[in-house]
């Protein structure tokens, strides 16, 4: 059986698959809360405009994913994304 990934960047209303991949962080992370997740801030980072977060799905598992942040840089005219 083929096992086919599908990767999506998540926007408002995906809270729910952040956080899955929050809890699957967590566990490959070794957290020492493995079932913590903030909702509140899922809420806010998923809306803002200087966040992102891919997800790798196969089927509705979350297998994986990552999350950058945009910061406005001091010294210079542009913005770096740190993933």
């Amino acid at each position: 059986m083929e096992k086919v990934v599908e990767y999506r960047k998540l926007a408002i209303g995906d809270e729910s698959s952040f956080s899955k991949l929050v809890l699957l962080f967590n566990k490959e992370f070794e957290s020492p809360d493995l079932n913590y997740v903030n909702d509140k801030n899922i809420r806010s980072l998923i809306a803002k405009p200087d966040f992102i977060c891919f997800v790798a799905f196969i089927g509705d598992k979350v297998v994986g994913g990552l999350t950058g942040y945009e910061l406005l840089m001091y010294d210079q005219k542009s913005s770096s994304m740190y993933l």
